[in-house]
């Protein structure tokens, strides 16, 4: 597989996720020229036309897990992207996937990434259970 069709594929799992139910909203990525000229164009990294920002919109801890378990197998495969949570301008939770600069594909597991996404979505949740 080559790094523009692991992001097509991750925008598979990005539709599945909507036609679940759960809102999602994909942004264009602002380009920033000192990080075009750093990661655009280089191997294993979507071509820069790709680079965006998706958000989800869960509304339940099962949706939450979903995603969580979604990004998981994305990075069994070595389709590796940052990510975060947070709450909207709206005060709405939102989970974001940063397919910008930071994607990347390898097609190989990452165990300590792996491991990093467990204890963010730990960290996610113990925030939503204090927070409401």
């Amino acid at each position: 597989m080559l790094p523009d069709e692991a992001f097509d594929y991750l925008l598979e799992i990005v539709e599945e996720i909507c036609q679940i139910g759960i809102k999602v909203e994909i942004k264009p990525w602002e380009p920033i020229k000192s990080i075009l000229e750093k990661y655009g164009g280089k191997p294993k990294r979507a071509t820069v036309d790709k680079w965006c920002n998706i958000d989800f919109f869960p509304k339940t801890k099962e949706e939450r897990d979903l995603i969580h378990e979604k990004q998981k197998s994305l990075s069994y495969m070595g389709i590796q992207f940052d990510s975060g949570g947070g709450c909207d301008d709206n005060g709405q939770f939102v989970l974001d996937w940063e397919t910008d600069w930071s994607f990347c594909y390898t097609g190989q597991p990452d165990a300590e990434r792996e491991h990093n996404i467990d204890v963010v979505q730990d960290m996610i949740e113990e925030i939503k259970e204090n927070n409401g």
